[in-house]
């Protein structure tokens, strides 16, 4: 065996392999299944992440280990383990020829905190990049139940999986550079949920100092459906009792409970609430049950305010953040019912979507007619992207007050925006989620971009495991990767193989973005600028009759207003994967 598959790190001896980019066909080096903290099971289950245990001998790093436990969307079946918590590590070169630190990568996958993984299959395989001379580090953390379960307690915290993560660049920063990273140039980047989870490091005290830089892909923490939960002691309480608990309120009689069920049961009784939380008229129900919340534990805790709450703790740093074009479209890839009952009860829509507002009945009305005549021209029958337009509207409303609060300080990291709207061959989202329900979406739906950066081998692949890359996506692929591992590398994405065009930082008072299609354009104003004021318009509406949102609750750490805690159903989008 070749000496360079070799890595030792302070936990013990690793073996490697080699692997063939599928897209330029070089050698590269992976270390996978390497564990990062302890299994998180039986008395760990529910628990904040431990440090992980060191080993004797060589441990295997040439297979992949077990996804977290899950219900998967690609196979519609129950997969994954509880003893889940490890880390891929990609190399350009072997470890032990990389003379000068790299820079490096730390992906969060996507999955609305409920389902996906760093399987090379599906979210973690960085063919693409790894020319680019970058060390890229992917990874599980704990999802759903499992992740998310908030008692209020010291045995339950809640936010175990953004624990897993914060654990995870921990590790990073302290043997990173065994395989040639530099632990002082890592940048994190999220992808749908996990650009929230991205946002949520930005803002929480427990990850300051642990990177530099940060790209959000299609998502950040005020999206209203799989970015944060109101009521998480009310929703463990429907799930105990989905699962047959007959006992008290009593969290640690609660927690008992759910330590001592099998975890497939507790996965597939999610998805029996799922069903009953489902309404008829689609418009918002239970899919992301389980997601992060206010800790009333303070010692050790992720987060103690609400993500519009810490907004104000956010500590600027290089950004590059991306909108798909139709980033709302997921919803009608659910269920395309969904043009006719938003149509009709075009008002609870917007109040369902906007649940993490108190609007008043006369603003809703307002809001109502207002969206009315500005999204749809058909009286009776909307288009699909008019709902779409809606969708992507409602979600991101707040997604440009986060841009202007990083770059509004002339002395601000600088702040990189693009819009995606190549319509390709490779569009995952919309080749993945939109063929059951669509025929025909025009345009790149939510992620779409992150499939030009991370390979999808789930789609690529043939009945033989080959991929054969068209020539217009390809070169979709080169500017992609040029653009984001260039700001990896500098904190500035402009490089030779993008001189079309001069990407400049965003600004406030003179705002522009990368308009990313088959050609690159550089577009001086923000992206949808007419739909964005219209937003601001109804936000600032809303903030100013809700004068005490911004104070933070107090007395986290007392259990007497937990059975009180309201509850709040979220926005499935993929209606159609159920246990």
């Amino acid at each position: 065996m070749k000496d360079e598959l070799y890595v030792t790190i302070p936990q013990g001896k690793l073996l490697g392999k080699e692997w063939i980019s599928t897209f330029t066909g070089d050698t590269y080096y992976g270390f996978s299944r390497i564990p990062y903290a302890k299994p998180p099971v039986k008395e760990l289950r529910f628990m904040p992440p431990q440090p992980a245990d060191g080993w004797q001998g060589v441990r295997d790093a040439t297979i992949e280990g077990d996804d977290c436990l899950q219900y998967s969307v690609f196979k519609l079946s129950l997969i994954g383990s509880e003893d889940c918590l490890h880390a891929s590590i990609y190399t350009p070169e072997p470890p032990c020829k990389i003379t000068s630190p790299k820079p490096v990568i730390v992906i969060i996958h996507w999955g609305g905190h409920a389902w996906g993984s760093c399987s090379s299959k599906i979210c973690g395989c960085v063919d693409f990049m790894m020319k680019s001379d970058v060390v890229i580090v992917a990874f599980n953390y704990r999802l759903h139940v499992f992740g998310f379960l908030n008692l209020g307690i010291p045995e339950c915290p809640g936010n175990m999986g953004l624990k897993d993560q914060v654990m995870l660049l921990k590790w990073v920063q302290n043997n990173i550079k065994y395989f040639g990273g530099d632990p002082n140039n890592v940048t994190l980047h999220g992808i749908s949920s996990g650009a929230s989870s991205v946002h949520l490091h930005m803002m929480s005290p427990m990850s300051k100092g642990l990177f530099h830089k940060v790209i959000l892909q299609s998502g950040y923490a005020l999206n209203p459906i799989w970015s944060y939960q109101v009521s998480p002691y009310e929703r463990a309480l429907e799930l105990a009792n989905v699962l047959g608990y007959k006992g008290s309120k009593n969290p640690q009689q609660v927690l008992k409970f759910f330590k001592s069920k099998n975890g497939a049961d507790i996965v597939n009784g999610s998805g029996v609430l799922r069903n009953i939380k489902k309404t008829e008229d689609v418009i918002r129900f239970e899919a992301f049950s389980f997601l992060p919340s206010i800790e009333r534990i303070e010692e050790g805790a992720f987060m103690l305010k609400t993500p519009r709450e810490m907004f104000a703790d956010m500590r600027p740093v290089p950004a590059l953040l991306s909108m798909n074009q139709k980033e709302g479209m997921v919803v009608i890839c659910a269920d395309n019912n969904i043009l006719k009952i938003v149509f009709k009860k075009l008002g609870k829509s917007v109040k369902e979507n906007l649940w993490h507002y108190k609007i008043t009945p006369d603003t809703l009305t307002m809001m109502t007619k207002k969206i009315r005549s500005f999204y749809f021209e058909q009286k009776n029958a909307p288009t699909a992207d008019e709902i779409a337009n809606l969708y992507t509207d409602m979600w991101f409303c707040e997604w440009n007050n986060m841009i202007d609060s990083l770059a509004a300080h002339p002395d601000s990291p600088p702040v990189y925006i693009y819009h995606f709207t190549f319509d390709g061959e490779y569009n995952f989202s919309k080749k993945w989620f939109g063929h059951t329900v669509l025929e025909d979406i025009k345009g790149a739906i939510h992620a779409d971009d992150a499939s030009y950066l991370l390979t999808y081998r789930i789609l690529l692949e043939d009945s033989d495991g080959n991929i054969e890359y068209k020539e217009k996506e390809s070169e979709i692929i080169r500017k992609m990767v040029s653009l984001v591992t260039n700001f990896v590398k500098t904190g500035n994405p402009n490089s030779a193989a993008t001189n079309e065009v001069y990407w400049k930082p965003f600004h406030p008072q003179n705002p522009s973005h990368l308009l990313f299609d088959e050609n690159l354009s550089i577009v001086e104003d923000r992206i949808n600028p007419e739909r964005v004021a219209l937003w601001n318009e109804f936000i600032d509406i809303i903030k100013e009759e809700e004068p005490t949102v911004n104070k933070p609750e107090k007395n986290r750490t007392k259990m007497s207003n937990l059975d009180e805690m309201s509850g709040s159903n979220f926005m499935s989008m993929f209606s159609s994967f159920k246990p």
